[in-house]
């Protein structure tokens, strides 16, 4: 009976350790999966703190931009008015001139060298406004890793953050969020290997002052100047065609527009969120007639042009080559 007894003890003892052992290691998982969760959670909170301040904050700045060998300056001049957007934007280099004048999500866009303005309204958006979909959607396509050392943009302390895709669909992003206010100062687009392809920064910014109207007016006389509109809203499963794209990319926008010296061309907007690609289809026509498809890339931009059946394609976007050649692929009528 003794025997049976210190057995029965030895057996509960060993049942009890192992259940410990069991709960430690369960806990310590456990830890470890809220970390993570918190880490990411951290990481697409700065998202989205960096969509809000750029489309609700008051700022006046320059940045540059650099694209492949190119290197152009801006000025920006952005707030908010009676709850809708208006902002200014002025190319300082290069040899035509140009400005962009945003009020909601009509852009227009002047061409001062022709006399015209382009009427368009975007879903998408530029540098500092990059971040256009849900940040807390993009989880499934892209994950966010804070950096622990502060940066420094304009003078401005930043928090630095790598957003790195999930899949070979995408690229990659470094970017640097002011730490005061949230807004994103510098934007770096990264290849697979970590090397930037192309970037953005401010290089002179001020957040939160009070901007006069004449900030936002243009040096030209812009309202008396034929105003094209952009395109025309179509859907094209209507016509009967289809895009299968890659993974997280939904159509935000689909127009028939009118290009200079061609017959109307369709055009779908991609997006993830982050990444931007345009499917533009058009009839078969003299200048492309008998061309082989191709596929470049300048900086982050791929493109890729070919026929189909009696159209010409062209899928442009700031993903890597082998994307839009995907989705050219995956164009159905």
């Amino acid at each position: 009976m003794t025997d049976l007894t210190t057995a029965s003890r030895e057996l509960s003892s060993r049942i009890l350790r192992s259940f410990t052992s069991l709960m430690l290691g369960c806990s310590l998982a456990l830890c470890a999966m809220m970390a993570v969760a918190s880490e990411s959670n951290d990481g697409f909170a700065l998202l989205q703190k960096a969509k809000q301040a750029a489309n609700e904050l008051d700022y006046k700045g320059t940045f540059i931009y650099h694209h492949g060998s190119s290197l152009v300056a801006s000025e920006i001049a952005h707030h908010v008015l009676d709850g809708q957007r208006q902002e200014r934007i002025a190319v300082l280099d290069g040899p035509k001139q140009r400005e962009f004048l945003r009020i909601g999500k009509k852009v227009y866009s002047l061409l001062p060298e022709h006399e015209v303005v382009l009427v368009e309204v975007r879903e998408t958006d530029h540098f500092p406004g990059w971040i256009t979909g849900d940040p807390h959607h993009l989880a499934a396509y892209y994950k966010v890793e804070l950096i622990d050392q502060l940066g420094r943009v304009a003078g401005r302390p930043c928090v630095q953050a790598r957003v790195l895709p999930r899949d070979e669909w995408r690229w990659g992003y470094r970017l640097c969020v002011d730490q005061a206010t949230g807004l994103l100062l510098k934007l770096q687009t990264l290849d697979a290997n970590g090397d930037v392809l192309e970037q953005a920064a401010f290089s002179e910014l001020s957040i939160g002052q009070p901007l006069p109207p004449e900030v936002f007016e243009s040096s030209f006389n812009w309202q008396e100047w034929p105003h094209i509109q952009g395109g025309q809203g179509v859907d094209l499963a209507v016509s009967g065609w289809k895009v299968d794209a890659p993974a997280g990319f939904t159509s935000v926008s689909q127009l028939r527009r009118k290009l200079k010296g061609r017959a109307k061309v369709h055009q779908m907007v991609l997006t993830d969120g982050l990444a931007a690609i345009s499917v533009f289809i058009e009839p078969m026509n003299d200048d492309v007639a008998g061309r082989q498809a191709s596929l470049s890339g300048y900086g982050a931009t791929s493109i890729f042009r070919g026929p189909f059946g009696e159209h010409w394609l062209t899928v442009l976007g700031e993903v890597p080559p082998h994307t839009v050649k995907a989705v050219a692929d995956a164009v159905r009528q």
